[in-house]
């Protein structure tokens, strides 16, 4: 892990770094525009089966039939999700193209549009909806998937800061 951060992935600045980067972010734009394309049964089909599977879980780790997950909580931490990652890429992805000050707000700004237009295009799907509560959702996980990329960073320096010494 701490190859990783000092001059692996995380930090190199080749140019098949930055092509990984960008690679990984498009893959995942893809990723996310394919999971909203499903209808409304497919959608629900999904959430429910994730929900079973995590409702068991808890299950058995609490010796408590009582409490169980929604499927409205496992969609909405879907979405929170989906946009944590694609956050974290895009901060790396940004950052190796060298936008010093901007990344962090452009890499929430580009996630925001990217909700934005996912809303957009679920409205065209069948059973699907807009909601603007979502693209809210989508930023808070782009706005936490920068924000941890910025405390590997300041861990990664201070790593780096203290072997130097």
């Amino acid at each position: 892990m701490i190859r990783l951060l000092r001059g692996g992935l995380i930090m190199g600045n080749n140019k098949h770094v930055k092509r990984v980067w960008w690679a990984l972010t498009v893959v995942w734009c893809v990723f996310i525009f394919v999971q909203s394309q499903q209808n409304a049964a497919e959608s629900s089909s999904k959430s429910a089966f994730i929900m079973k599977i995590i409702n068991s879980l808890i299950s058995r780790i609490t010796n408590n039939d009582e409490f169980a997950l929604s499927e409205y909580f496992i969609r909405k931490t879907a979405h929170f999700t989906e946009y944590f990652i694609l956050g974290f890429l895009l901060y790396g992805s940004l950052k190796k193209e060298g936008f010093k000050l901007l990344y962090p707000a452009l890499s929430i700004l580009i996630s925001a549009a990217y909700a934005i237009s996912d809303e957009i295009h679920q409205y065209f799907i069948p059973g699907r909806v807009m909601s603007l509560f979502d693209v809210f959702i989508d930023t808070c996980g782009a706005a936490v998937g920068v924000f941890l990329f910025c405390i590997i960073l300041a861990l990664r320096n201070k790593i780096s800061f203290k072997s130097k010494q």
